[in-house]
């Protein structure tokens, strides 16, 4: 898990989205700690970056089930 990656990856998806307040969500999340936060405290990707890993790989699970 290469958090540094992931965090461009993660500020990439979001800069694709059109929506207004999306400036200052993204600046609310840049504060917290959302990069360093482990998904699960005993369980999937309990580790600093698991959140932000956790979220990435549900956006990909809900690409693979769309059709274009």
């Amino acid at each position: 898990m290469n958090i540094e990656n992931n965090i461009a990856r993660f500020e990439a998806e979001l800069a694709k989205v059109q929506r207004p307040g999306m400036d200052k969500l993204l600046e609310y999340i840049q504060k917290s700690d959302f990069y360093k936060a482990p998904a699960s405290t005993k369980y999937h990707l309990a580790a600093p970056g698991g959140l932000l890993q956790h979220s990435l790989n549900v956006l990909d699970a809900l690409r693979g089930l769309l059709t274009w």
